[in-house]
């Protein structure tokens, strides 16, 4: 585990700002978890994000509540 571990830790590097190397990944992934790592270092390069980017917090931002006190027409609700 520690020699992928080492890979890993060399392609995540070479897939970061400035280089966004998706060609790191074939040394460490293969099929789908490859395929996402390419697909997500892609996004980052077209982004231009910086090299912490994955330390960034994940947030969620609301843009509609469903739901409420009024009651509808069949009774359900508050």
């Amino acid at each position: 585990m520690s020699a992928y571990d080492k890979r890993n830790t060399a392609a995540i590097r070479r897939a970061g700002a400035p280089a966004y190397d998706d060609a790191a990944w074939t040394a460490v992934d293969t099929e789908t978890v490859l395929a996402a790592d390419v697909y997500a270092t892609r996004v980052q390069k077209a982004k231009k994000a910086g090299k912490d980017a994955s330390d960034s917090p994940f947030t969620h931002g609301v843009a509609a509540v469903s739901g409420g006190s009024a009651r509808s027409a069949d009774g359900q609700g508050r």
